[in-house]
C-alpha cells in the first residue's frame, strides 16, 4: 500500500496488485477531512474497472458509478443526487456516448425523482427518438434526430394529457409543418 497527499487537495491511497505480468493499483481517494470521494482501479497506468465518486458530505452516498475501460468511460453509467435519487443514466462506448441516455428529476421538497428526458446516442450524437415528460410523466415532446440533426417527426403535447398540441415534420433539421 502506498500513500501520497496533496496536502491542499487529497490523500490517495494506492494498492499495488500484479495480475498476470500487468501492474494493477486499487485506488481510493480521500478529501482533507479523510472521507473516501472516489475509488477506482488502474491498469497500466488508466482507470480500468468499475469506478465510483461519492459525495463527500453525505455519508458514502454514491454521486456516479461506472465503468472505466482503458481510461474511457464505457457502459453504462448512474449519476445520484446526494440523497441518494437516480438523476441520470448514460451508455457510452470506450468515451463516446453511445446508446440510452435518461435524465431524471427530483422536485425539491419531494420524495422521488421522475424521468425527465430520455432518448439515444450514436456516435457521440442524439439519435432516434427523443422524448421529453412532465413531472406527472406526461409526454410534453418528442423530437427524432439522426446523427445529432432534428431529422423525423416533432410533437408537442398539452401538459397535463396525451393530446397532440402541436406536430411536425424535421428534414435534416429544417421544420416542416
Amino acid at each position: 500500500t502506498v500513500y501520497w497527499q496533496d496536502p491542499s487537495l487529497e490523500i490517495i491511497v494506492f494498492q499495488r496488485l500484479v495480475f498476470k505480468d500487468k501492474e494493477h493499483f486499487f485506488v481510493e481517494v480521500f478529501n482533507k477531512e479523510g472521507v473516501l470521494v472516489e475509488s477506482y482501479d488502474l491498469l497500466e497506468g488508466k482507470k480500468h474497472g468499475d469506478a465510483v465518486v461519492y459525495w463527500p458530505t453525505h455519508g458514502g452516498l454514491v454521486a456516479q458509478e461506472g465503468l472505466y475501460v482503458s481510461g474511457k468511460r464505457h457502459g453504462e453509467w448512474k449519476k445520484f443526487s446526494s440523497q441518494g435519487s437516480l438523476l441520470g443514466k448514460q451508455e457510452y462506448l470506450y468515451g463516446i456516448k453511445h446508446g440510452s441516455y435518461e435524465l431524471w428529476k427530483k422536485p425539491s421538497g419531494k420524495k422521488e425523482s421522475f424521468l425527465k428526458v430520455k432518448g439515444e446516442y450514436l456516435n457521440g450524437q442524439p439519435h432516434s427518438s427523443w422524448l421529453y415528460f412532465s413531472s406527472k410523466g406526461h409526454l410534453l415532446t418528442l423530437i427524432s434526430y439522426k446523427f445529432g440533426v432534428k431529422d423525423g417527426n416533432y410533437a408537442e403535447y398539452f401538459k397535463n394529457s396525451d393530446q397532440i398540441k402541436l406536430q411536425g415534420i424535421f428534414t435534416n433539421g429544417s421544420k416542416h409543418g
